[in-house]
């Protein structure tokens, strides 16, 4: 059996390579013959995709799903049905179709569709195995359109231990291009988070789990990095990064004691971490971390659920830049209650902070967060096409695409600009994303 999986997003301001395929991928190996197809990294057009699955001929279409990127996805199907089968099996996953499973069955209304919801690799795996048969509609984990209705199955127990997992197919990935974009080859040592900040998504999608990998593990990957692709920098994408202290003094005293050289990036939380902790990072390669700030303003960070005060952020960027490991922050316009003035408190916030690199972004309203589920209480409102319009836009910042009683969508653009005059988002854009 072949099995082709696909990122069909257009572009990448990160560049990061689809790690979340390629950890399926390995997991079925044994299985099946499997490719994996990054859009972005073959900068091609949704035609010369298509072409590329018609010279493949597999015959289960796996395709990962982002919020911005559903628009092109309904699209590639639409070319899938068109130009390859309306029959071919084309499974949906990602953080889109965890989030929207219902809403995406009832649009599509495909009776060749399946929608993976969460984890995917213990999914996929029965869908290998009962492929060609009605067993394939009791998967745990599946939502289908039976030609009359939406049917949800009960969902698949997450991995327990995700040490027994293989390492991403990375032999399946063009990793030469996401070093050259990046500088940096990419890890994912933990999933989830165990933290509820109202905007995001990532409690919904890992059901408020958080689980890591061991420190051997880390170092076998790090080892197979520096060994086979000849790499100097390693990106960490946990969501925190920080989160187990004693995971992370470990990793730190067994890189140095095997002499592994490279530098590495990490997303960090400002209340996970202290300068002993910094230091250890330092001392073992850690070249910069990445803070979720998101407002200057504690009646903000209080109601956004950050779990942080404003005096915690200003002591943590400095000691972290007292240590020697470059800082970068994003902040968020347009969040609940802030008015014009609050957000030019921000930006002042900001520039007393100086951090090393600034991401500046418009909320976006993702969708079952608590934050959009409660926007009418906070007088927000997500404005016609909001998609659409961040759809066209994912290459950059994005744009404003909720007002309020307390902040229109012009005044939010017209804040960016101060920002990034101010602040000089616009010459250090190049730096936002490694």
């Amino acid at each position: 059996m072949k099995v082709l999986l696909i990122d069909p997003k257009e572009n990448s301001i990160s560049n990061e390579p689809p790690l979340g395929l390629a950890y399926i991928a390995a997991y079925i190996s044994d299985e099946c013959e499997v490719k994996i197809l990054d859009r972005s990294a073959m900068l091609c057009s949704m035609s010369y995709l298509v072409d590329e699955i018609i010279k493949y001929k597999p015959e289960i279409i796996g395709i990962t799903v982002y919020t911005i990127t559903y628009i092109d996805v309904k699209l590639l199907i639409q070319e899938i049905r068109k130009r390859v089968s309306v029959e071919i099996t084309i499974v949906l996953g990602g953080p889109h179709i965890t989030i929207c499973t219902n809403q995406v069955c009832n649009e599509l209304k495909d009776k060749n569709l399946l929608l993976v919801s969460g984890e995917g690799e213990l999914v996929w795996k029965d869908i290998i195995k009962h492929h060609g048969s009605e067993l394939l509609y009791s998967v745990k984990g599946v939502a289908y359109y039976d030609g009359k209705e939406v049917i949800i199955n009960e969902p698949q127990e997450l991995i327990d231990d995700i040490n027994i997992l293989p390492m991403p197919a990375r032999h399946l990935l063009d990793m030469e291009h996401y070093y050259k974009k990046t500088g940096y080859s990419h890890i994912i040592s933990s999933r989830g988070c165990p933290y509820s900040c109202t905007f995001c998504s990532s409690a919904t999608l890992w059901r408020n789990t958080f689980r890591c990998l061991s420190v051997e593990k880390i170092i076998e990957e790090i080892k197979f990095l520096l060994n086979n692709y000849d790499v100097k920098k390693i990106a960490f994408y946990d969501d925190v990064f920080t989160m187990n202290k004693e995971r992370l003094y470990t990793l730190c005293k067994k890189i140095k004691e095997e002499n592994l050289q490279f530098k590495w990036w990490c997303n960090g939380r400002i209340n996970t971490v202290d300068r002993d902790m910094l230091l250890a990072m330092k001392e073992a390669g850690c070249h910069q971390i990445f803070y979720g700030i998101e407002s200057g303003n504690q009646r903000t960070l209080d109601l956004i659920k950050k779990r942080t005060t404003v005096e915690d952020i200003r002591r943590v960027v400095k000691i972290t830049k007292e240590c020697g490991i470059v800082v970068s922050c994003s902040f968020i316009i347009g969040l609940p209650y802030e008015t014009y003035d609050d957000v030019l408190n921000t930006i002042n916030f900001i520039a007393e902070l100086e951090p090393d690199v600034i991401d500046f972004n418009f909320y976006k309203p993702y969708p079952s967060t608590e934050l959009t589920e409660n926007m009418h209480v906070y007088g927000m409102r997500v404005c016609e096409n909001a998609w659409e319009i961040l759809h066209n836009k994912q290459a950059i910042m994005g744009a404003p695409v909720v007002d309020s009683d307390y902040l229109s969508l012009e005044e939010q653009y017209k804040l960016y600009l101060i920002a990034a005059e101010r602040l000089g988002l616009l010459k250090q854009h190049s730096k936002i994303v490694l």
